[in-house]
Formats: C-alpha cells, sequence, structure tokens
C-alpha cells in the first residue's frame, strides 16, 4: 500500500477526509499515557491511602488487582468490539470511562468505593488499549509502523517515569485523591481532540458479537489473573471452603479449552478470535515473545528494587530513582528503534534486544553485592533499557505487518493479553521463585552468623531470625519497622540480624535474574525464527 506524503492512510480515507498521522499518533499515545501514568502513580500512594482508610497494605493490593484483572479479562473482547463498532468509538468509550472511573476515585469515601472504581478504570483501559495499536497499524503504511510504533512506547515509557515523581508531588502538597483528580482534564482533552482528530470507520459489515466465546475467554483471564495474583496470598491453598487457587486455575484452564473448542466451530461465523492470525508465523511467534518480555520486565523489578533497598540501604524513593535509566533509555531509544526497524527490518533489531536485555542483567548480577558502589548498577540498567527499545517495539511491527486492517483490534487484544500475561507471572510466580531463594540463603547466613553471639542467644536468634526473613513480605516489615530491640543477642544481635538481611538478599537475587536471564531466550529463539517482512513502498 503506498500512502502520499502528509496523508494517512487506512481507516482516515474511509471516514471521509484525511488527518494528520502525526497528530492521530499523538492522541493515541496520549490516551496510553494516562493509563501507564495511572498504574506508576498508584504504587507510590497506596501506603498513603491505607492511612486513610485505615486498611492494611494487604487489602490495599487489590487497589492494583482490581484494575489488572478488569483490564486482562476484557481487553480481548474490547479489541473484538472495535473491529466490530469502529475504533474511534471505541477508543473515545475507553477514555470516557477511564476518566468517570478517575473520578470516582478521586472521591471515594471508603476502600470499597475505590476498588469499584478501579475496577471500572481497568474497564476503560481494556476498551482504549487494543484501539490505539489498530488505530496505529490502520494510519501508517506498514514501511512507516516501527517509527510509529516506537513514539507510542516511548510515550508510555515516559509516564512511566514520570509516575513516581508526580505521584509523589501531587501527594505531598495536596493529597493521593489529586493524582486522580488530574485525569480529568487529561480526559476530556483526550475525548474532545479525539473526536475531531482520529479517523472515523467506513462502512462495516454487520456482524454478530460472539457472546459464547466471549464469556468463556473472560472467565478463563480473570480466573488465571485472580489465581497467580492471590496465590501466593493463599499459599497455593484454601480461600475458604472448597474454593481453592489449584480449583481455580483448573478452571480457567478448562474454560479456556472450551473457548478454543467453540471459536474452531464460529470460524468463518464471526468468531471472537480469527484463527487467521496464528496462520502467520510472524504473529504467532510473536505472541509468546510478547509473554516471556513481559514476564522478565516484571520479573527483574522486585529483586532489583529488593537488592537497592535491603543490600543498599536505599529508601523507595531512591529505589524509584535508581530504575530510572531503564525508563529514560526505553523513552529515547524506542523510536531510534523503531526508524531503525523500518529500515533494516524488524527482525534484526529484535534480535538485538534480548541479547542487551540479557547481558544488562548479566551485569547487574556481575556487580550486585553489599558493598556496591550504586554507580556501578547504571550501564547494567541502560542495557536493560536498550534492550527493551530494541525489543517491543519491533516485536510489534512484525506481529502487526501482514494482520488485515478491519482485524487489527483483535489482534491488538491478543498481543496485549500475551503481555498482562506475563506481568501476571512474573509478578507472582517469580516473586514466588525469590521467596525460595531467600529462605535457602537465610538459613545459610544464619548457620554462618550465629557463632558470633554467646551460646546462651544462639537458640532463641536463630528462631527470631527464621521467623523475621521467612518470607519476602516478613523480610521487608522487619527491614521496615525493625525489631524495637527484641533481637536476642541484644546490640550485637541486631548488627547480625541486620547483616543477614543484607547478605540473604544478595543470594536471592543473584539466582532469580540469571533464571530470568534464561527465561529471556525463549524471545531470543522467537526473533531468531521470525521471518524478515517483504519491504513495502511508503
Amino acid at each position: 500500500m503506498t500512502a502520499s506524503p502528509g496523508r494517512v492512510a487506512g481507516e482516515s480515507r474511509e471516514g471521509g477526509f484525511a488527518r494528520s498521522p502525526k497528530l492521530i499518533l499523538a492522541v493515541v499515545s496520549f490516551g496510553s499515557f494516562m493509563s501507564s501514568l495511572d498504574m506508576s502513580i498508584i504504587n507510590i500512594v497506596t501506603p498513603v491511602m491505607a492511612r486513610e482508610f485505615g486498611s492494611s497494605l494487604a487489602a490495599m493490593t487489590w487497589v492494583i488487582n482490581a484494575y489488572l484483572i478488569a483490564n486482562a479479562a476484557l481487553v480481548i473482547l474490547c479489541g473484538r468490539l472495535g473491529d466490530m463498532f469502529g475504533h474511534r468509538r471505541m477508543f473515545l468509550a475507553g477514555a470516557t470511562v477511564f476518566t468517570v472511573a478517575s473520578v470516582g476515585c478521586a472521591v471515594a469515601p471508603n476502600l470499597e468505593a475505590l476498588l469499584i472504581s478501579r475496577a471500572v478504570q481497568g474497564v476503560g483501559s481494556a476498551m482504549l488499549y487494543p484501539q490505539a495499536m489498530a488505530i496505529i497499524v490502520a494510519v501508517y503504511p506498514a514501511a512507516k509502523r516501527g517509527a510509529a510504533i516506537g513514539i507510542w512506547s516511548a510515550v508510555s515509557s515516559l509516564a512511566s517515569v514520570l509516575g513516581p515523581l508526580i505521584g509523589g508531588t501531587l501527594t505531598s502538597l495536596a493529597s493521593w485523591r489529586a493524582n486522580f483528580v488530574l485525569n480529568l482534564p487529561i480526559g476530556i482533552a483526550l475525548v474532545v481532540v479525539g473526536a475531531f482528530v482520529l479517523p472515523a470507520a467506513g462502512a462495516r459489515q454487520r456482524q454478530r458479537l460472539d457472546w459464547l466465546g466471549a464469556t468463556l475467554v473472560t472467565a478463563a483471564l480473570v480466573g488465571v489473573s485472580f489465581g497467580l495474583i492471590e496465590g501466593e496470598k493463599y499459599h497455593w491453598g484454601t480461600i475458604y471452603g472448597w474454593i481453592s487457587i489449584p480449583l481455580i486455575l483448573v478452571l480457567s484452564v478448562v474454560f479456556f479449552a472450551a473457548f478454543v473448542v467453540v471459536e474452531r466451530r464460529k470460524q468463518g461465523h464471526s468468531p471472537l478470535i480469527s484463527f487467521q492470525f496464528f496462520r502467520d508465523r510472524n504473529y504467532t511467534l510473536m505472541v509468546p515473545a510478547t509473554t516471556t518480555v513481559s514476564l522478565v520486565i516484571v520479573g527483574t523489578m522486585l529483586p532489583m528494587a529488593m537488592f537497592g533497598q535491603y543490600a543498599l540501604d536505599f529508601s523507595p524513593a531512591q529505589v524509584g530513582a535508581l530504575m530510572f535509566p531503564i525508563f529514560v533509555t526505553v523513552a529515547i531509544c524506542a523510536p531510534l528503534a523503531g526508524k531503525l526497524a523500518d529500515r533494516i527490518g524488524g527482525k534484526r533489531v529484535f534480535l538485538a534486544g534480548p541479547v542487551f536485555f540479557g547481558v544488562g542483567i548479566l551485569w547487574f548480577v556481575g556487580v550486585a553485592d553489599i558493598d556496591t558502589w550504586w554507580l556501578l548498577l547504571i550501564p547494567g540498567l541502560l542495557l536493560v533499557g536498550m534492550g527493551l527499545s530494541c525489543t517491543f517495539t519491533p516485536l510489534n511491527s512484525l506481529a502487526m505487518h501482514n494482520v488485515p486492517k478491519q482485524l487489527a483490534g483483535s489482534a491488538s487484544g491478543i498481543l496485549h493479553t500475551a503481555r498482562q500475561f506475563g506481568s501476571v507471572i512474573g509478578g507472582s510466580v517469580m516473586a514466588v521463585l525469590m521467596q525460595a531463594f531467600l529462605a535457602s540463603a537465610v538459613t545459610t547466613e544464619t548457620a554462618s552468623h550465629v557463632g558470633q553471639l554467646p551460646a546462651s542467644d544462639r537458640a532463641s536468634f536463630e528462631a527470631f531470625v527464621g521467623n523475621s526473613m521467612s518470607s519476602i513480605g516478613k523480610a521487608a516489615e522487619y527491614a521496615g519497622t525493625g525489631s524495637g530491640g527484641a533481637v536476642p543477642g541484644g546490640a550485637a544481635g541486631e548488627a547480625a540480624a541486620r547483616e543477614i538481611l543484607r547478605e540473604s538478599v544478595v543470594s536471592a537475587v543473584r539466582p532469580t535474574l540469571l533464571v530470568l536471564a534464561g527465561i529471556l531466550m525463549i524471545a531470543l529463539v522467537c526473533a531468531a525464527f521470525a521471518r524478515s517482512p517483504r519491504r513495502q513502498a511508503v
């Protein structure tokens, strides 16, 4: 397909007149920015919310989980609805729902109202996000799409950089509620400008929504998201009565299998997901690649953050600043990686992504120690940022290259679901893995330090350390509140306990990151087997 300079390809022509591609890209990027900004802010203000509502931090995790589960469960359905009723219409509807829900969060009188509003925000994000990619596919020809996706990715990364700063500032100057009020002018501007700028859909063939398929896949995604997110809380066992985490996960698999059977029969008759996507090698490979990279991204944040907070004795704000190089690098390099992918091919750039990412992780592992100068970590973090820049941008371009424009919403929804699924696994399963490494390291380090104490205090000291540092949550509580002088052995015991925590965290961080570097090789294999699309005229 050839697009004349300064004019828009795809949907914009179907709407009756052409609009500036750059302006359209700015609007969809701004929508993703709003959603990403909200997610990065919420992690900063959750402790403040907990104090105001008198809730435990465990209960406040649902401020995040309610959003994630609603978003992950509905994004495939919303992508399909965009294909049926128009991506512009769904994008604007999603932005409206997200904005109204933000107001609900800002005025929430109690935790229950806040959780409902957060879940509705997740619905709005699910409506909005897959449409952004579909609009980019419709507007930009394949030969220019990499640069556009790179800019879109960079804007989302910029939100991750600014979120902690904005969240902390607004909370300090006003209230945590001000962070949600901020979404009101942003959302209104997005809807008003988007109504004039985004391309309207052309004539569409009337189709029926596959309600059975939508119900089955939504149930499967809700179940697997809840099971993985809440599994550790319930020790991967019973929740209440006969309801358990394993049962929920098994039912999720059953629902998904039933969904596949239903969709196979619906092919050619308005299915929720067209199987023609998976006849394209690149799209099929990019789905597991997306899951893998998302898993590794989220999985690396926990050990890196724990290293900064407990091994280097950084404050939470300092830990956030330590991660800045990753997101700043993505904000700068993602557009450049997109342009490079357009020039030399997305496969070549994608091949470099997991390599940079993996080398960055290995650098971090190599220099991480209790006496590490923090500046030595920066090269590794920069390499991780470069790896991300060279991964997601060409990955999305390769996946969407052969997708028909009329099905771009569904295809984008599947990719986003794969990304969310990887994030959930990275945040839950990898936490369990690191906890196992931490428990083993605590036992080893306790044995090497207990000899420093009087014999009469050793047994009680070992019991204290085992109880205080047996899990990530307990270790964090101990590090944050201290022992109040209750450590057996007095000052010597307190010093030994602190040293055990620091060295145990380092010992747990290293193997966890090495496992993640190994998992990242799945993405490298997917890149190696991908095909280089034929260059198209611009």
